[in-house]
């Protein structure tokens, strides 16, 4: 039996290319002065000048924001609305990964809304904005967060030492998420596998949800499907613009499939050890991934079946619903091997150092991890815990 529910999906434009073409859609959203957002490391990796000379020479004036950070802080953010009003912009364009585009996604509000994006978080509420943001344009450079097609940016708090969402289902989405398979190829093999695993971790975490849909379970587990035949060829011939494309469009099917019915555990787990341990997100959704299939897998044989066959591992239909989880979670370690994503140990943390600071950071973020199908105690998280220390 379905539930109700919701499916939208904001202008999306792919195509070899395309990120040179924005200006067709600035003069299709009536807007003259463009605010461009990226990092440096965009910048160097030569995907920038490109984007913006072509703005310049077909007549739209440019601003840039070069400072933004890993894992958005609320000042970042503010400070970049701060150079958006003070450059009289009427359009702003993120160039870069999940980062870069939750930077613009609510910077784009608080120049309209005024304040703080710590006056929009969620722990105050959603659909806090009152008037529509400035029109904004993305291109990811990344094929990770799919933050291109979801309806909140998640920032990170300094002063608390975690990672807060602002959300506002009505005004938040983009105007064009432009995709170029062109600007990932020059993403180093450890970004990719660890974006390519935060791909495949909001698809199959999501395809897990109770609240998931049929429209998302269709893109979610097509999504999958591209992850395990891309991401290994995307990783070691970055070069390969298929697999790249692929991936490309597999991280935003799976970014319109969480932003339909969301996430449960494994952000739940992956947000706890990113903010404590300021690790990439990709890396700490390859760690807490398996933990989602070991956790819910049994209680959703049907679906871990079909997982399963979108894996590539092949099924016999003489497998038990506790075989099958332990075929998922055994391939995800595989995989995770194979890409090179490091261990807790090739990190330096250790269970006698760090385990009871991750229980403890995992416990605030409860209601992220009680979305999912089972309860989940202390006692699911140390054993979890205890078997990611020891891998």
């Amino acid at each position: 039996m379905f539930h109700n529910f919701t499916f939208f999906v904001p202008r999306t434009v792919f195509g070899v290319g395309e990120s040179r073409r924005l200006s067709v859609y600035v003069k299709k959203l009536g807007a003259k002065k463009a605010l461009v957002l990226y990092d440096m490391g965009v910048k160097k990796a030569g995907v920038v000048d490109p984007i913006i000379e072509a703005l310049n020479k077909d007549g739209i004036e440019t601003a840039v924001f070069d400072k933004v950070v890993a894992d958005p802080t609320m000042e970042s953010v503010d400070a970049a609305a701060d150079l958006a009003v003070a450059e009289k912009v009427d359009i702003l364009i993120a160039v870069g990964g999940g980062s870069t585009i939750d930077t613009g996604k609510t910077a784009r509000m608080l120049v309209t809304n005024g304040g703080k994006a710590a006056d929009y978080t969620v722990d105050k509420g959603v659909d806090l904005f009152t008037k529509p943001g400035l029109p904004y344009i993305v291109v990811p450079t990344t094929s990770g967060t799919g933050s291109e097609v979801t309806f909140s940016s998640v920032l990170t708090n300094t002063e608390l030492d975690r990672k807060v969402a602002v959300r506002d289902f009505q005004k938040m989405p983009v105007d064009y998420a432009v995709l170029d398979p062109e600007t990932v190829l020059t993403v180093p093999p450890s970004v990719t596998a660890a974006c390519g695993m935060d791909v495949l971790t909001h698809a199959a975490e999501a395809f897990l949800k109770p609240s998931a849909t049929p429209f998302s379970d269709a893109i979610n587990l097509y999504a999958v499907e591209l992850c395990m035949q891309n991401l290994e060829t995307a990783v070691k011939n970055g070069s390969d613009i298929e697999a790249r494309a692929n991936m490309m469009i597999a991280c935003t099917m799976a970014g319109a499939g969480i932003a339909s019915c969301g996430l449960h555990l494994g952000h739940g787990m992956a947000q706890a050890m990113g903010a404590l341990w300021h690790q990439p997100h990709g890396i700490t959704c390859a760690w807490a991934l398996p933990y989602v299939y070991e956790h819910v897998c049994e209680l959703m044989p049907e679906k871990s079946r079909q997982l399963a066959k979108a894996y590539g591992i092949g099924l016999n239909g003489s497998e038990t619903p506790s075989e099958v989880k332990d075929l998922l979670f055994q391939a995800t370690w595989a995989l995770n091997k194979r890409i090179g994503i490091p261990t807790l140990a090739d990190r330096g943390f250790t269970e006698e150092k760090d385990f009871e600071d991750i229980i403890r950071a995992t416990a605030r973020e409860q209601k992220l991890c009680q979305q999912s199908i089972r309860p989940f105690t202390e006692e699911d998280s140390r054993r979890y815990y205890h078997d990611l220390f020891n891998r």
